[in-house]
């Protein structure tokens, strides 16, 4: 399964990147402006400064992991920020993607990972962790929940590290026609670049309720310092921020 994740996102990194990272309708067909799109990672990331801020983490700022970087929108972002910030991504070409576009950023490195763990990391090694609108494309819970308990390992003691997920989603949400019709496509050999421009693609979303996302974070050492749910589209979409418990141990 992982392998078929990492082919269907080098299809969408190969044919319209930019969209698949950020679906704008407007902007599918590679309209993004390139300038545009990565002003949305500033703007993204802002208001989850500020929270961060007010919950009084990270307290240090030497390294950053962007979890589901695509072409690095988040990763450059973070760069004002952190010393080091480390995009990680499953599909080879939408990193090779973020390399070239980020190469005037120091701060920046873009990593493949084709792992379904963080193994290439180590325990405490990042003061922030962060990914949005990444977990929820896993399509398997235990996929979701490992993770999970991966950015509790490799975060560093008095880090944050903040994730997006749908903790609900409607029944009629959750039906995946236009992910089914594309599968059928490709099975049938279809090329991908046609089944896009006929609005299809293979992005699945799967839902996590709060409680279970709250239990695997206690579960690997970890403690929820805030989650906020926002509904979006028949999606109730929440994120959670995240700390070590051995941040109060003092």
């Amino acid at each position: 399964m992982l392998k078929h994740h990492a082919e269907r996102w080098n299809e969408l990194a190969a044919s319209d990147p930019l969209w698949a990272i950020l679906s704008d309708p407007a902007a599918r067909g590679n309209r993004w402006n390139l300038s545009d799109f990565f002003a949305t990672g500033e703007r993204e990331l802002a208001p989850v400064f500020a929270r961060a801020t007010e919950i009084g983490l990270p307290q240090n700022h030497d390294s950053a992991l962007d979890f589901g970087c695509g072409v690095g929108r988040l990763t450059r972002a973070m760069a004002s920020r952190f010393t080091r910030c480390v995009g990680v991504d499953i599909s080879p070409i939408m990193v090779g993607r973020a390399r070239e576009l980020n190469s005037d950023q120091g701060a920046c490195e873009f990593v493949v990972n084709s792992y379904p763990d963080l193994r290439g990391f180590p325990n405490n090694g990042f003061n922030f962790i962060y990914t949005s609108n990444v977990l929820q494309h896993l399509v398997h819970r235990d996929s979701i929940m490992n993770y999970i308990s991966e950015f509790i390992r490799i975060l560093a003691p008095r880090g944050l590290a903040v994730f997006q997920l749908p903790t609900r989603i409607s029944p009629l949400r959750s039906f995946h026609w236009r992910p089914n019709l594309y599968e059928f496509g490709r099975l049938l050999r279809v090329d991908p670049d046609y089944l896009l421009r006929w609005g299809l693609h293979p992005i699945r979303m799967v839902s996590v309720p709060e409680a279970e996302v709250a239990e695997r974070v206690m579960f690997a050492g970890g403690e929820v310092r805030l989650a906020m749910s926002t509904p979006v589209q028949q999606v109730i979409s929440t994120v959670f921020y995240v700390s070590k418990r051995t941040v109060n141990e003092d």
